[in-house]
């Protein structure tokens, strides 16, 4: 009797679906977000952006560093398309993706991306990048082609 109850509760949790942490915006649960703040430093620019998405919507923020205006200023919100959330499915894999920095610009940029569940943090990447690679692959969706986006958007 014993060991049909361990089989039968063997296979009952084989068959459970497990929590996935995986970072996709495309799996976000109505109680998931994906939090991403942005730096990008080179030569002649600086600049701070944070990202909060849920599901199929983004809210934009700018990060201000310097002059009397600091800290983050919401710059508003986009409807994100399928073909967004598929583009930015592909940008989180890039980041996720253990990689050597090529250094192909004097530009740095500094990515940190949190997934979590009800307010509790279940996956944390932070990738260093200054190939600029990200504008060249194709089909993806970059955090700076959002930014452009809100920005048209409150012209």
């Amino acid at each position: 009797m014993r060991l049909v109850i361990i089989v039968l509760l063997s296979l009952l949790t084989l068959s459970t679906p497990q929590a996935s942490n995986e970072m996709s915006i495309s799996k976000l649960k109505p109680n998931e977000n994906i939090a991403i703040e942005f730096t990008s430093s080179g030569c002649f620019h600086h600049f701070a952006s944070f990202y909060v998405f849920e599901k199929d919507i983004v809210s934009i923020f700018e990060i201000k560093t310097k002059g009397d205006n600091r800290g983050m200023q919401e710059l508003g919100s986009l409807q994100l398309s399928k073909d967004d959330i598929q583009g930015l499915d592909q940008l989180l894999h890039y980041y996720s993706e253990e990689k050597v920095d090529q250094q192909r610009t004097t530009t740095r940029e500094k990515t940190q991306i949190e997934l979590s569940r009800d307010g509790q943090i279940l996956r944390k990447i932070v990738s260093y990048n200054s190939s600029g690679y990200t504008q060249q692959i194709k089909g993806i969706v970059t955090l700076s082609d959002l930014m452009k986006r809100i920005k048209q958007k409150n012209e």
